[in-house]
């Protein structure tokens, strides 16, 4: 984990391409054998890290999401909790939004499969809705909703991304729903979408 973490920050601070093994064994505190015992390269190291931050990022939107019915819900629960695990771990967010972009193609091709599974929860609103979108509607959504997120994670001192939430779900609701579900997403309150525990 100390070698991911490292190569996450490096990655983060420097750009995919210039995390360099040498240095992430310096950051991490391990030595070349070390290193090379548990990762073939560092293509390998960078899509480690870049697993571990989306298997983090599933746990916590999974979570969330599979507490809420019905699908508008579930969607506006996980993407709740995605962007607050993304606020709370900024380096993450940009190693899964940002440098992922100009990572091996190795991780390019996860990248897309996530892309492709994300599309698939959102396109599950046809369920609920009775509506047929053209067919690359949740695609679009999903490649929208993330180009969002992309261009705020680049400005620095910008405002946090759970600001997004009620935008993104009314672009995400309108399709599916229609323009009134869409405009009482804009209206609706940020709450945290984990029960609280009973005392």
């Amino acid at each position: 984990m100390r070698i991911l973490s490292a190569m996450v920050h490096l990655a983060c601070a420097r750009g995919a391409q210039s995390a360099i093994v040498t240095d992430v064994m310096r950051l991490a505190g391990v030595s070349r054998t070390m290193f090379y015992n548990l990762f073939d390269d560092r293509s390998d190291c960078l899509l480690q890290a870049f697993e571990e931050a989306v298997a983090l990022a599933r746990e916590r939107a999974s979570a969330a999401y599979e507490l809420q019915e019905p699908w508008v819900d579930r969607v506006r629960a996980g993407l709740l909790a995605l962007l607050q695990f993304f606020d709370e771990e900024p380096e993450l967010a940009q190693l899964c939004v940002v440098q992922a972009l100009a990572a091996p193609p190795a991780i390019l091709a996860r990248r897309g499969e996530v892309l492709d599974q994300l599309a698939r929860v959102i396109d599950a609103g046809r369920e609920d809705s009775g509506r047929e979108p053209p067919p690359l509607t949740a695609e679009g959504v999903v490649c929208g909703a993330l180009g969002v997120i992309h261009a705020r994670l680049l400005r620095p001192g910008s405002r946090t991304l759970v600001e997004l939430l009620n935008p993104m779900m009314s672009i995400i609701a309108l399709p599916y729903l229609g323009t009134d579900a869409a405009r009482r997403e804009l209206r609706r309150p940020v709450a945290d979408p984990t029960p609280a525990p009973a005392k």
